[in-house]
């Protein structure tokens, strides 16, 4: 085997093995279901949840519904135009939801492995698992 060979099989294992970058078309039409937000357990019933489709990422925070535009660049991404909706959100799931929103802001990087995605900032990540579908 040729050293080109062996070096494009080592990568090809090393993404099957390990956290790999989700082309921009991947993410189009999937959705996801958050499982932590900065290493913390989510609230079930709360779960903040991703759709991507058409540059666009809709979903919650866990209590309210936000919708940005995307932008993903290899492991690189970026969310502009943020909106989201103001209805009151008290106790812990006010708190998990403005982590939520701080680290989606913020976000820099995105990482795939399988059924599970997370979105890195220097605040932390929130990590997703994949919603059949």
């Amino acid at each position: 085997m040729t050293r080109a060979a062996v070096l494009a099989l080592g990568l090809l294992v090393a993404c099957a093995t390990a956290a790999c970058v989700p082309a921009s078309s991947e993410l189009d039409g999937t959705s996801w279901r958050g499982v932590a937000i900065a290493g913390q357990s989510v609230i079930p019933g709360r779960e903040p949840t991703l759709a991507f489709a058409d540059g666009k990422v809709t979903g919650s925070g866990g209590c309210n519904g936000f919708g940005a535009a995307y932008r993903l660049e290899g492991d690189r991404i970026t969310f502009t135009d943020l909106a989201m909706t103001a209805m009151g959100c008290l106790g812990p799931e006010g708190a998990l939801e403005e982590r939520f929103i701080a680290i989606l802001g913020t976000a820099e990087r995105v990482v795939a492995s399988g059924d599970r995605l997370s979105l890195v900032s220097p605040g932390g990540s929130l990590d997703y698992v994949r919603v059949p579908g």
